[in-house]
Order: C-alpha cells, then structure tokens, then sequence
C-alpha cells in the first residue's frame, strides 16, 4: 500500500478497509460537498475534464494520476483520470509535441472489466469517445487499461486510490452492455479506427 494522507475526518477507521471506505466518500460526493483545502487545487485541474467531454453538471466523484494505455498505445503514460457517477475520462499528453490525448466512456457501456485490487482495471467499453492528434473519434470495442500513479505525495496517492476504488466499484456494479462477455475482443481494440467526429 502506498503512503496515503488523508484530510481532516477522512481517515479510514482502524482495521476498515482503505479502498471500500475511499470509494464510499467518492460515491457519496455532491455538487455542493465541501473540498478539503488539499484537494482545492487537484480538482480546479481535474476540472478540465469538462472541456474536454464531461458534461458541466456531472459531479465529479474522484479524480487522481493515473498511467493510461489504449490499445493505440505502445506504452503506458502519465495523465489523469476523472470518474463521474456516469462515465470516465482519461486525458495525457504523449510527448511534449503531441496534442493532449482522451478516452471517454460511459459506464454501462463497459462490456468486460478485470480489477486487480490496487493496482490495475482493465476495461473494454461497446462504445467509446477517443481523441489523439488527428481529431475526435466515436470508437467500439475500445480497450483501455488504467493504473493508479502513486509517487511521494500521501494525498496524490490517496486521489489516485480513491479514483481507481470508485470506477472498481462502479464498473463492477453495472450490467454488462450487450450481454456477458467473458474476455476483450481480439480487435484493434478500437472496433477497426472509429468514426471522426
């Protein structure tokens, strides 16, 4: 586990489960839910996401650093991801050159999910919106892995635990869209390139 500061009346009770209880505070997030003064800044950042897809009068439930991977990538990269109680979206800038890079899918488009505990979801979502350098995309069977970034900051770390517990939860409690699937498509993991918005 890594090290995790929590702000003031936030901290886990001894013995509570750390995921269940950061992801029970993200859940029951409100538009008028006081921020703590260690979160003020990270969410004036993540409130980005509303430029970039998520809609104005979505709350955000979590928000942290994340190491990002479509299947359009050849590696991992740092960014950020931002879960509403509808839908994820994960922005990063490949190189210093690129444009900044996004990933929004709504939640119960998710079609298969794998969670290992702290560490990693893995999601394939029916449908999907992805951004790169080339424009906006609707794309399907679009494969994304998602990892907390957890580094020397015990309250980074707690937002990137918190954010991966609240989509864990989130994800695993939506009906699958379009029925079981037991493992990803074997695609390009974007469904054959998507349609250029």
């Amino acid at each position: 586990m890594p090290n995790l500061s929590f702000s003031t009346g936030e901290a886990p009770p001894a013995g509570a489960d750390v995921r269940a209880h950061l992801a029970e505070i993200a859940l029951s997030r409100r538009p008028a839910s006081g921020i703590s003064k260690e979160d003020v800044y990270s969410l004036a950042k993540a409130s980005y996401a509303h430029v970039l897809g998520i809609p104005e009068d979505s709350t955000i439930l979590a928000w942290g650093d994340a190491r990002i991977q479509t299947a359009q990538d050849s590696r991992p990269h740092d960014g950020t991801v931002v879960v509403t109680g509808e839908t994820m979206l994960a922005y990063w800038q490949p190189s210093r050159t690129s444009l900044i890079h996004t990933f929004q899918g709504n939640h119960s488009a998710v079609t298969f999910v794998e969670v290992v505990p702290e560490w990693e979801v893995s999601a394939l979502w029916s449908v999907g919106d992805y951004a790169n350098n080339d424009g906006k995309f609707i794309v399907g069977n679009a494969f994304v892995r998602l990892e907390p970034k957890f580094g020397k900051d015990g309250h980074a770390n707690r937002r990137a635990l918190t954010w991966f517990a609240c989509l864990s939860v989130l994800l695993n409690s939506m009906p699958p869209a379009g029925g079981p699937q037991s493992h990803p498509s074997t695609d390009d993991g974007f469904g054959g390139g998507g349609t250029k918005l």
